[in-house]
């Protein structure tokens, strides 16, 4: 399989490679040599930095890596790593030595025959000299004048030597080459591989796109089309590296002009991404329509695919429409890893945490570089309440990835899930002094804190965090069990009804009814506290923990027994009646890693206590990462 896998990378058949070196790390995840060469066809920057690092952890002196990173800046330049510019090895010097060596054989071959070639003309002179001088004697008088007698002298002009022509091009220095050789590293897909005159201006263009090199990017393709106003992909990626540098305006009349010069499929789904990053300012009506068009162009591009399953996972309704959406894009990009995160993303939504880590591990042996689909694999890891098994790939992409709030956040929950608070706390203090409008950080942090029955602290994070994401399921559920410690009765029962509102699955009401129900039970409202219950235990066996399970029929048993039962004397609360429902078979409410979330419409914010200082109402609503 590595013969194979060095075949692939010679043909510059970077997919093949990428499958076959994954599947290498998987059999042998110590070989540093594998993770050196998938360093050459991952997709990023990032993972280009992930792989050579993962090498130099096996071997902090392996020159290779070492180079590998000092060329993409993350050590600094080792004067005993650079190799003196007349021992470097380029692609182009074996057929260049080859050469000189036939042109010394054929050089040496042709001085043997002009002297072969020489000396017989020589001795033919002689022998036609000879022979005239013989004649002459033959027929001349006898008599001699005195005097010595003449010489023969042959003034023979010489062959010239032959010379080697330089060949058209050769006298030109190169310039060194990366330590991987000529290998591309890691080029981001394009969407047309169009022919531009100006070939250099255009690859430098490329070359700086790949870093992130974006005031350079755009020099180049400004310079390309002076020479080619006319062609609409130089615009869609002036449009693209706009968009990356967040410059919307500039980015939309790109992607138009681009539009205007043809009917550039990219260029509309160019401008959807940049609409979705935009949302609320555009519906999904708009979006989804520059992606049909996109489709319509050109049904073979993949992107368009992946792209409207994203558009579909914001809404709960839609989440079967996404799940198709990526089954027609795993077929366009069998290849990509995008698609496999994305299935992971949708499986959680959809409750299916388990069947979601295992469509993440099979994303990470495809890709083992792919940052993004380690942190997601812990989340989903933790919401299968393996917390211990979350830390190794949460770990892995906070030390590769940049200072990420939510995954430190995540790191404290698998912290907390262990029962290490203060190691839960210690790095959840982190995450918010990171970001202190993180959501994910100042929600576990009130959960943490409730834990260890900190209840004002808990109430302040909570509080927070609820204000951050009103129409969060989670922070509404556990606000209500940190005001029921305080003693705010009324703000926590009116907060169990909206979470009710906003659960979107039945793993989220199985909660709401036993949180709920408890606190019923506890403040004397027995016949609601017993209609919760039994909801609860009319949820799908699967979704119910065993121990609460047994809990609340032990409850029954004692509540409907003609025995009295002793409860609290003073009821502060009764929550409204319910209307009973069907619960919908929809998502859970756990926080996504999508790279443009579409926030929900504001709903009116249901009374409570005033947040602590440090986050006021006007701030908005900021939608779960």
């Amino acid at each position: 399989m590595a013969h194979e896998a060095f075949k692939a990378l010679e043909a510059r058949d970077r997919n093949r490679a990428r499958d076959l070196l994954a599947r290498l790390i998987k059999l042998n995840p110590s070989r540093v040599d594998y993770w050196v060469w998938m360093s050459t066809v991952v997709d990023s920057a990032k993972e280009r930095v992930f792989c050579l690092r993962e090498a130099q952890r096996l071997d902090p002196q392996n020159v290779m890596a070492r180079r590998g990173l000092t060329v993409l800046g993350v050590l600094p330049v080792d004067e005993a790593l650079v190799v003196p510019y007349a021992t470097q090895k380029r692609s182009w010097q074996p057929s260049l030595l080859k050469e000189a060596e036939e042109q010394k054989k054929l050089a040496a071959k042709a001085w043997k025959q002009l002297a072969v070639y020489a000396g017989a003309a020589v001795l033919v002179i002689f022998l036609i000299s000879a022979a005239v001088y013989g004649a002459n004697k033959l027929f001349q008088p006898s008599t001699q004048a005195s005097g010595p007698s003449g010489a023969f002298l042959a003034n023979a002009t010489p062959t010239p030597l032959p010379t080697n022509t330089p060949l058209p091009g050769r006298g030109v220095t190169p310039t060194p080459t990366a330590p991987w050789g000529d290998l591309q590293l890691s080029p981001t897909p394009l969407y047309a591989a169009t022919a531009h005159p100006r070939t250099e201006a255009y690859r430098s263009a490329m070359r700086a796109y790949e870093r992130g090199d974006w005031a350079g990017a755009l020099s180049y393709i400004q310079q390309v089309i002076e020479v080619e106003p006319d062609a609409p992909d130089l615009y869609y990626l002036m449009g693209e590296i706009y968009r990356f540098q967040g410059q919307t305006d500039e980015a939309s009349k790109a992607y138009e002009t681009a539009m205007e010069k043809a009917d550039f499929a990219a260029a509309y789904l160019g401008r959807a991404r940049l609409r979705m990053e935009s949302s609320p300012k555009f519906t999904n009506d708009t979006i989804r329509a520059d992606l049909e068009k996109a489709a319509e162009i050109d049904p073979q591009l993949g992107e368009v695919c992946l792209e409207l399953a994203r558009l579909d996972m914001n809404d709960a309704a839609h989440l079967d429409e996404a799940g198709q959406a990526l089954d027609q894009a795993a077929k366009l990009m069998p290849d990509s890893p995008e698609v496999d995160l994305l299935r992971g993303e949708v499986l959680l939504a959809q409750g299916k945490a388990a069947d979601a880590v295992q469509a993440l591990r099979d994303s990470i042996e495809r890709n083992p570089a792919n940052l993004a689909t380690y942190k997601l694999l812990g989340r989903a890891l933790q919401l299968n309440e393996r917390y211990a098994d979350s830390i190794e790939p949460l770990q892995t992409y906070i030390q590769y990835s940049e200072p990420d709030a939510e995954a430190l956040a995540w790191l404290g929950a698998a912290y907390a899930g262990q029962g290490k608070y203060e190691e839960a706390l210690e790095t959840l203090d982190k995450a918010v002094a990171l970001n202190s409008k993180s959501f994910e950080a100042l929600y576990q942090r009130g959960l943490t804190n409730l834990a260890l029955k900190e209840y004002k602290q808990a109430v302040k994070d909570l509080s927070n965090a609820y204000v951050l994401n009103m129409d969060s399921f989670d922070a509404n559920l556990a606000l209500a069990r940190a005001d029921l410690k305080i003693d705010a009765t009324k703000e926590a029962f009116a907060l169990f009804e909206a979470s009710e509102n906003l659960s979107r699955s039945d793993a989220d009401r199985v909660q709401v009814y036993y949180y709920r129900g408890t606190a019923q039970q506890e403040y004397g409202s027995i016949s609601a506290a017993i209609r919760d219950y039994r909801a609860l235990l009319e949820m799908p066996t699967d979704l119910v923990p065993p121990a609460w399970s047994k809990e609340i029929r032990a409850r029954l048993d004692q509540l409907v027994s003609p025995t009295p039962t002793a409860t609290r004397a003073t009821s502060t609360a009764s929550p409204t009646a319910r209307t009973s429902k069907t619960p919908a078979k929809t998502a859970t409410s756990t926080p996504r890693v999508s790279k443009t979330p579409t926030p929900t419409p504001t709903r009116t914010p249901t009374p409570r206590v005033t947040p602590s200082q440090g986050v006021t109402p006007s701030q908005g609503v900021t939608p779960t990462p």
